[in-house]
């Protein structure tokens, strides 16, 4: 069985678990390619699955939900690709590595923002969205989709340089939520879609500010998971929906169907550059540990890459 190089942890805890090891690559399959890979990037999914708290979570888990690189090489039945092209690929896990073997169906981009505003949130054109953690790879990525969706933009972030960043590229309004609270300035806004990566103790804001007929997309529990206080009533009041969704556990067909939706739609976007990736920083794949404390600190600015160097 061929080995590579990975990065491996094999007890929960901090970002200082994590080392470079071995992984078994696995058996190159007909319909597989094998991806060399030349960057992988962090996903809040990782700090928690180093920490043990993703959900359903019994064992350490392969990281890197993405990955981009060359394909090193192909299956017997894999059609349309070849040994040597650049790919990007939608993974389980399995990223931060030197080499991943991925079966051939959601190689492309990674989209959960995609997902989280049209799939789950089901917003309509010229709807009103906040969204939350503004400064992150999904928050700007999130911010070019609803600009493209015609949506007005509301957004939130804990520092001026991701409020700035977050209007260039398209937010109407934005607020520091260390400042300011958002459930007040904005409660008479009447919010259609909200996507939310916090929990917490948001949610009585957020259904403050939250239209009647109106949906919470929770992505993430960065605040918490613990809930005190009238949700129930305050929903039923506003006939509001909570939809609650991860990724990672997805099915292929689901990822193939959504990352093929996705590009089709949204591929002459990157061509004539209306819509781009927001890279805060790049770390090599041995300072991962670093990286991870540094995305821990909440001040990224958009995507953090990490180049493959072992």
């Amino acid at each position: 069985m061929r080995t590579v190089k990975a990065i491996n942890y094999d007890s929960f805890g901090g970002a200082d678990v994590l080392r470079v090891g071995e992984r078994d690559l696995g058996e190159l399959r007909p319909k597989d390619v094998r991806i060399k890979v030349a960057y992988s990037a962090l996903n809040r999914a990782d700090l928690l699955q180093v920490a043990g708290k993703y959900p359903n979570q019994k064992a350490p888990l392969p990281l890197g939900l993405e990955a981009a690189g060359e394909i090193e090489s192909v299956g017997e039945n894999v059609q349309g690709l070849k040994v040597g092209d650049r790919v990007m690929a939608l993974l389980n896990g399995g990223g931060y590595a030197e080499m991943q073997r991925k079966e051939l169906r959601s190689q492309r981009l990674s989209c959960l923002a995609y997902q989280l505003l049209h799939w789950v949130g089901t917003t309509q054109e010229g709807a009103k969205v906040l969204i939350h953690g503004a400064g992150s790879g999904v928050g700007t990525s999130a911010i070019q989709l609803a600009k493209l969706n015609k949506n007005s933009i509301y957004a939130t972030a804990g520092a001026e340089s991701k409020l700035e960043k977050a209007t260039e590229l398209g937010a109407i309004k934005t607020l520091n939520y260390k400042e300011n609270d958002f459930g007040e300035e904005w409660k008479a806004e009447k919010i259609d879609v909200i996507l939310d990566c916090v929990g917490g103790d948001y949610w009585r804001k957020n259904m403050k500010v939250l239209g009647m007929d109106g949906i919470i997309v929770l992505y993430g529990l960065m605040g918490g998971v613990n809930v005190d206080g009238p949700l129930l009533a305050m929903i039923l009041g506003k006939r509001a929906q909570i939809r609650g969704t991860t990724l990672m556990s997805r099915s292929e067909e689901y990822k193939t169907k959504l990352v093929s939706e996705f590009w089709n739609k949204n591929k002459s976007h990157f061509v004539d550059g209306s819509m781009s990736p927001v890279i805060d920083s790049i770390y090599d794949m041995t300072d991962v540990a670093e990286a991870h404390k540094y995305m821990a600190t909440n001040k990224s600015n958009g995507k953090i890459l990490l180049k493959m160097n072992l």
